[in-house]
């Protein structure tokens, strides 16, 4: 799982928390640091993850090499059960919330 994000991003740290309590591992990268990107602007990079998922928003998350959205589409699969399906197959399972 990989999330890009930008750090005073409210939805990024909610989506990052959620991450977390779950302890699903994922990389996150900071999409505004030139430091993390090997070489790429963040326009660029913004630019490719805008190509790639149509939305314009941030985070943007990746399960398996497939966008599922960004902290709400996170929420809704994770309410829906969906999320785990798609961890599934990646071997890892979401420790229950609570």
């Amino acid at each position: 799982m990989v999330m890009f994000g930008v750090g005073w991003c409210g939805y990024c740290w909610a989506a990052r928390d959620v991450l977390q309590q779950l302890d699903i591992p994922f990389r996150y990268i900071e999409a505004d640091s030139a430091s993390e990107l090997d070489g790429f602007s963040p326009a660029q990079v913004r630019q490719a993850l805008r190509d790639r998922t149509a939305s314009h928003t941030i985070p943007q998350i990746f399960i398996g090499g497939e966008s599922i959205g960004g902290a709400t589409e996170l929420m809704s699969a994770l309410r829906s059960g969906r999320l785990t399906g798609l961890l599934q197959p990646l071997g890892i399972t979401p420790k229950p919330l609570g």
